[in-house]
């Protein structure tokens, strides 16, 4: 057995006290995953280190009991570095598809990313009035909202339409987009 150096452990407290159990553990999804005992030996003393400055004595509980539900996030992790490491197919791999919002976000927003909606009413106007016969009633819904508010909230048109408030929301950045790849109508 491999010989632990004593700089990742501290030489007294609960993390000094538990090393033994800490070790056991380490060792337990070390093997179970076939992964490096150092990887998941740091990754435990993180989760470790976590629960001792949660940890609160006079609840009159056990800092073993508290400690071995932090560890319990080795599980977590090691399923994660095992599927990177040795499954192709894993979908920890790949960089997840930007959604509507964040390109909205991106393309049409300030700085900090903020979108002013009614900069971007005049092209709203011309998705309605050239491509309105093409949307179904949902979008023509929040379309209409998107270009007169009036008092009404967009979990209120969400409501009335039968639809959730996220469905809507992806709806409005959806037509946001469809709205500015509409080609330019030039005036005869």
């Amino acid at each position: 057995m491999r010989k632990i150096t004593g700089n990742r452990f501290p030489t007294r407290g609960l993390l000094a006290q538990y090393k033994p159990f800490i070790l056991t553990e380490t060792r337990k999804y070390s093997d179970q995953y076939w992964l490096l005992f150092d990887v998941v030996l740091d990754e435990a003393m993180c989760l470790a280190a976590i629960a001792e400055k949660r940890f609160d004595p006079s609840r009159g509980n056990d800092f073993s009991t508290f400690l071995r539900w932090h560890l319990k996030g080795l599980h977590r992790f090691c399923k994660k570095e095992y599927r990177h490491n040795n499954l192709w197919w894993s979908r920890d791999r790949e960089q997840p598809k930007p959604t509507d919002r964040y390109r909205a976000r991106v393309e049409y927003g300030d700085d900090r990313g903020r979108i002013n909606w009614d900069e971007h009413i005049p092209a709203l106007l011309d998705l309605e009035q050239h491509q309105r016969q093409s949307l179904r009633l949902v979008e023509k819904a929040v379309l209409d909202w998107m270009i007169e508010p009036g008092d009404r909230t967009l979990c209120q048109v969400a409501t009335w339409i039968g639809c959730t408030k996220g469905y809507a929301s992806k709806l409005r950045y959806r037509l946001l987009h469809k709205s500015h790849g509409l080609p330019v109508i030039v005036a005869a």
